[in-house]
């Protein structure tokens, strides 16, 4: 577990008891003192040297000697002049969004209240964006759940300046757990969709289209609203897919034309409406999206069906359906958070649902024409993407997430981008686009130039663009740009794991010579004046040297 700590201007000691594996996590010194103990290299806390660290700010304690606005705008402000004074580059740090007890004077001053909150969120918004390792931590998702007088308790406040009840500790506790799992799990991908008493309540078989419980009252503004939070999850990257069983037009007629229905054919990536078992549908799903079945969740109303699929395909998660439809809008958040949230959303996140329907028109092409003339035909382009804050994370993604098309597997995290970027390592981002649409950064390339000869550390690629020589231009890309730097050979490395088969002769493919071999590592290498000619079908004019 990652070393972390917690600092705010407020007593946080209960905050601090609830947490599990407390040897990992710097015990709190008071409150108000964050800066000098991150400023003094001789602090407990520089000792501890956490790799994460958590602000739990009180907006109201912050500003609690401004009496307007510009008062309150100016404390904030030097709030993150701290802050951005004192950070490390080889920390994650998490600071709290609006959290505001508002106090009597407070509840006098709405509008204040409101307006120095939305600094407080525009200040966050501007640190998170310029950099990576700065997070927001959403506290105020919690407020809202369960209400401000369940969160925060004035009577604990004047007792010992803690501000939260037993129970706003508690989410509070639980949500920095589930923010330090998402530093290092890999969320999950597809949300695969029962219909019948999921997105609808009801079999559309018996009751027809209109006969469905699903409207903007009574139950059916249950499955309505849960139909909304699945929209918010598919538009933050979420592949949506079906498998039902049912009669296709039924389910369609429902999809398409149904005035109450928030998910419409195109927000799903594929159908698998019929009478096949669901454990059928879920392979061919799989193969369809190109995806593993480890980054699946299947959700279905009944228990057979859930329990069939946990039983066949054990790495599918399978989570119990709420036995009454009053929980259905929670239980779909919750999904989110459990399974599919990130810290960061990239732009090639957002267009998922777009891209697997473009997909699929390339397979429709694909079947057409031969191969060669498949790829002539696609019109592919690529272009190199610069190396900035925004292609940085998805340079994380393709690092921490990319299985098949990668060459060493080595997971860079934030700590060790800082380090390639202060040993000036090369770092080659790709864009790739077609006549069908643009797949968004698919492939990078690190060379490493602190050794004797440049050495290709990782070389990953999505399995979206995988089977369309696109490989052999990015690597003719690489040479080039290597022998305009002076560079005259080149070394690269293919380290073999279980799941990354499908390239274990790339560059032997690519004309580069084994010097060394062993179980654990083949070490390649090439003169870049005799590299060999290859094949590829991209519209780019690629000088060649």
């Amino acid at each position: 577990m990652k070393k972390l700590a917690i600092l705010s201007n407020v007593n946080i000691d209960m905050i601090y008891k609830l947490l599990p594996s407390r040897e990992n996590v710097f015990p709190p010194q008071g409150y108000g003192n964050a800066f000098s103990l991150m400023l003094d290299t001789n602090s407990d806390l520089a000792k501890f040297s956490p790799s994460v660290i958590f602000f739990i700010v009180d907006i109201s304690a912050l500003t609690e000697n401004s009496y307007n606005y510009e008062e309150a705008a100016s404390a904030i402000d030097e709030w993150f002049g701290h802050f951005r004074s004192c950070m490390q580059p080889d920390i994650q740090y998490f600071i709290s969004d609006t959290l505001f007890r508002t106090t009597a004077i407070e509840d006098i001053d709405e509008m204040l209240h409101y307006r120095i909150g939305q600094y407080w969120m525009h200040c966050l918004a501007q640190l998170t964006e310029n950099t990576t390792q700065v997070h927001r931590f959403p506290v105020q998702r919690l407020i809202d759940r369960v209400g401000t007088s369940s969160f925060f308790s004035e009577q604990l406040w004047y007792l010992g300046k803690i501000p939260f009840t037993a129970q706003g500790c508690k989410l509070i506790a639980e949500q920095i757990i589930l923010q330090m799992e998402l530093l290092i799990r890999v969320p999950k991908k597809v949300l695969v969709l029962d219909l019948d008493n999921t997105l609808w309540g009801g079999i559309v078989g018996e009751l027809g289209a209109l006969g469905i419980q699903l409207s903007n009252d009574k139950v059916g503004a249950l499955y309505h609203d849960a139909q909304k939070i699945i929209k918010q999850m598919q538009k933050h990257g979420v592949i949506l897919a079906i498998n039902s069983k049912n009669n296709i037009n039924d389910a369609l007629e429902v999809i398409r034309n149904h005035p109450h229905m928030v998910l419409r054919e195109e927000d799903f990536s594929a159908l698998r409406i019929n009478w096949q078992t669901k454990a059928d549908n879920m392979q061919e799903l799989a193969l369809e999206l190109n995806l593993s079945l480890d980054s699946f969740v299947f959700i279905d109303d009944m228990p057979t069906e859930r329990e069939a699929i946990r039983t066949l395909f054990p790495m599918i998660e399978v989570p119990d359906f709420p036995t009454t439809p009053d929980n259905l809008p929670v239980f779909f958040e919750d999904i989110y958070y459990r399974y599919f949230q990130k810290l960061r959303m990239t732009e090639e996140d957002a267009d998922k649902t777009k891209q697997y329907h473009e997909n699929g028109r390339r397979i429709q092409l694909s079947k057409k024409l031969d191969f060669n003339t498949f790829l002539q035909d696609l019109q592919i382009g690529i272009t190199r993407e610069a190396y900035n804050n925004s292609s940085k994370r998805r340079l994380l993604q393709l690092l921490q997430k990319t299985n098949q098309f990668n060459l060493t597997t080595r997971r860079y995290g934030e700590e060790d981008l800082s380090r390639i970027e202060q040993d000036n390592w090369l770092v080659y981002l790709f864009r790739a686009a077609d006549k069908f649409g643009d797949y968004g950064i698919i492939a990078a390339v690190l060379i490493d130039i602190t050794k004797h000869l440049p050495n290709i550390d990782s070389f990953v690629m999505s399995c979206r663009i995988m089977g369309k020589l696109i490989e052999n231009y990015i690597i003719d890309y690489v040479e080039c740009d290597l022998l305009k730097r002076g560079y005259y050979k080149l070394t690269a490395e293919y380290i073999p794991t279980s799941k990354n088969i499908p390239v274990h002769e790339l560059y032997d493919s690519l004309g580069y010579h084994k010097i060394s071999s062993s179980s654990e590592k083949v070490i390649y290498e090439i003169d870049l004046a005799l590299r060999p000619k290859r094949i590829y079908h991209v519209n780019n004019n690629l000088e060649r040297i």
